[in-house]
């Protein structure tokens, strides 16, 4: 808005509030004028008809009354007379054809006159005035008193009040226009200027006719000369802002890079082990940066013993990782040579502390399992007690405590060994204090007593169920509120190495890969394995490789509009003779089962449009299809029942 507009509009705002301060004073106290005057007028007229109507009343010469009744209907303001006799008859009134009832139910006062407003049908809102005729013996006599009148000439006096006004403001705006105009042509010199800023490069020299106003030294001179000063300012602050901007960049792209290379670090393919029937695990890291300092780790040592290890690095982002990325090193590294669970730990810990300048260390559980018997060998270096879930049994237990401190932290310490037995359905619930330790929007902690008392009522020694649902549980808790610590949790379900082993068949099969169709020779293997560990026959395996194939081809190529690595998560499970499939990716919204185009099958292929074929097999192959936009990402679950 330039200048003179907004001149215009002030002076405009300022006569604006002024006239209707004004006004609203000058109509308040010309209503009540004109209230008074029509009270007066009113309360005269009605006595003067109640004094003369006494005799006449007496002689019950009702022609008269009406006769004085229609002469002061002639007076400006009067908008209606009647009288009532002592019985309450009406014996004479000005209204046509009849009183309104309105009027009627009006009581008059023997003492005195009487006022009351009202709305009458016809006439609008009026001012009755009663006056008892001798003292209410006799009757009374209404006068009605048009109010609309008043509310007239308040209009005229409104009107001449804004024409009056109208003529200041015009003045006003005319002699303030005047006198800003000499000033608005720099200060408009100066507005094109700053519009032209985005788009210089602030390396050159400004206008002449800036530097011109700058030299000036009145109060716009002044403010050329801070144009002046800020182009130069904004000069250097662009340059650094290019080389922060440039580095922010940088580092996000390599923290990208680093999640990455950290999430490669610990195992993600679940189960794990599909020749391995005598147990099941699942496993899952969430940490509260980019990267974070929690670790898990498992394997097998040799043929029956199995290795598995949960850690918590002190700190958090890129030095928690860094920290995290060697530990999980050398208990691989360390484990491997045959050495007891607290040698194991010794070891690590010594190696750890070795030109430790940072201070950092970790918290670590680690544990050594006989698939044969059930028998696990355990040592604690300052972590969390882990539980055992009795599913068959009901209840749960605490792992017993070994002592034992943070790894990192003293060189010379030594670890103890804890022995356990697992009966078959036991689970070994291995968690990081991400868990306990989060918190509501309130700083209330989730708790170890809420983490016993959902795992006691689980019910079931599924790895991947225990874990969702403790996800879930703590999501709910947490309430929106922000994830301080990074959270890891390890579950290892014992199911025996007998007959239930070998009845056991995997249920699901858990797989993440990059956007890579290069991927599709990894996802065919593992398929193929799953398949013969699950009982699932070769044509059943053969269509869920092409519905897999033709899905995962339509996310690598269409879902990304950029070419950074993403990573696509597939589920499959067989349960109660159903096959399903989820497929979730984080990219753009895409409902395939809706928005892909439908091909003419019928078609020749060179006829045929491209586009769509993939998606009308996969319809083809499945019974129930479903999507949905889950957050961030699309969500794609078909299944249908095994043949």
């Amino acid at each position: 808005m330039r200048l003179a507009h907004k001149n215009f509009v002030l002076v405009a705002l300022l006569f604006s509030v002024i006239t209707a301060g004004t006004m609203a004073v000058s109509i308040e106290a010309l209503s009540r004028h004109l209230t008074d005057e029509y009270e007066i007028k009113g309360t005269a007229i009605a006595n003067s008809i109640a004094h003369s109507s006494v005799e006449i009343l007496l002689n019950r010469d009702l022609s008269t009354v009406q006769s004085l009744v229609d002469q002061s209907l002639e007076t400006e303001g009067v908008a209606y007379v009647f009288v009532r006799d002592a019985e309450g008859e009406v014996i004479a009134h000005t209204f046509v054809p009849a009183v309104p009832r309105e009027v009627l139910e009006l009581e008059g006062r023997p003492d005195g006159t009487a006022i009351h407003s009202l709305d009458v049908p016809r006439l609008g809102p009026c001012l009755d005035i009663s006056a008892p005729i001798l003292a209410g013996v006799a009757g009374t006599v209404h006068v009605g008193m048009d109010l609309g009148l008043i509310r007239a000439k308040i209009h005229q006096a409104v009107v001449r009040m804004l024409l009056l006004m109208s003529l200041v403001l015009l003045a006003s705006v005319l002699g303030s226009s005047i006198a800003i105009r000499s000033i608005s042509r720099p200060l408009g010199l100066l507005a094109d200027h700053a519009r032209g800023l985005a788009g210089r490069d602030f390396a050159g020299q400004q206008q002449q006719e800036i530097r011109d106003l700058a030299a000036s030294r009145d109060e716009v001179g002044e403010l050329a000369g801070a144009f002046v000063h800020m182009e130069d300012m904004l000069g250097v602050y662009i340059g650094n802002l290019k080389e922060t901007t440039a580095a922010k960049e940088r580092i996000e792209r390599e923290l990208s890079i680093a999640r990455e290379i950290q999430m490669s670090l610990v195992p993600k393919i679940f189960p794990p082990f599909f020749n391995r029937p005598e147990l099941d695990l699942y496993a899952v890291i969430q940490p509260a940066r980019e990267v974070g300092g929690d670790l898990y780790d498992f394997f097998f040592l040799d043929e029956h013993h199995l290795f598995m290890l949960v850690g918590d690095v002190s700190g958090k982002g890129v030095p928690a990782a860094l920290f995290m990325a060697v530990t999980k090193t050398l208990f691989k590294a360390t484990a491997t040579r045959g050495l007891s669970i607290a040698e194991v730990m010794t070891r690590v810990n010594r190696e750890l502390c070795e030109d430790n300048d940072s201070g950092m260390f970790v918290t670590a559980f680690c544990a050594l399992l006989d698939t044969r018997t059930g028998s696990m060998e355990y040592s604690n270096g300052g972590h969390n007690l882990p539980y055992v879930v009795h599913p068959e049994a009901g209840g749960l237990s605490v792992v017993p405590r070994t002592g034992g401190m943070g790894l990192g932290v003293m060189e010379d310490v030594e670890f103890q060994t804890g022995n356990l037995e697992l009966a078959p359905g036991d689970a070994l619930f291995l968690y990081t204090d991400g868990v306990v330790e989060a918190m509501d929007r309130h700083r209330n902690l989730y708790s170890n007593r809420r983490l016993e008392e959902l795992l006691a009522d689980l019910g079931t020694d599924d790895p991947r169920p225990i874990i969702e649902r403790v996800l879930e549980s703590v999501e709910e808790f947490s309430s929106g509120a922000e994830q301080s610590d990074d959270i890891t949790l390890l579950v290892m379900t014992y199911v025996g190495h007998e007959e239930r082993a070998a009845r056991a068949r995997p249920r699901r099969l858990e797989l993440r890969l990059a956007n890579d169709l290069g991927e599709l020779d990894r996802l065919a293997e593992r398929l193929e394995a799953f398949a013969e560990q699950a009982g699932v026959s070769p044509k059943e395996l053969f269509r869920l490789n092409l519905a897999i194939e033709e899905l995962f081809t339509n996310i690598v190529h269409h879902a990304y509009r950029d070419e950074h690595r993403h990573e696509i998560e597939l589920h499959v499970s067989v349960e109660d003779g159903r096959l399903e499939l989820m497929v979730r990716d984080d990219g753009v919204p895409f409902n395939p089962f809706e928005e892909a185009a439908v091909p003419d099958v019928e078609a020749g292929a060179e006829d045929r449009e491209v586009g769509g074929l993939g998606v009308h097999l996969v319809k083809s192959m499945f019974t129930e299809l479903h999507y949905r936009r889950d957050g961030e990402e699309n969500v794609l679950v078909v299944s249908k029942a095994l043949q």
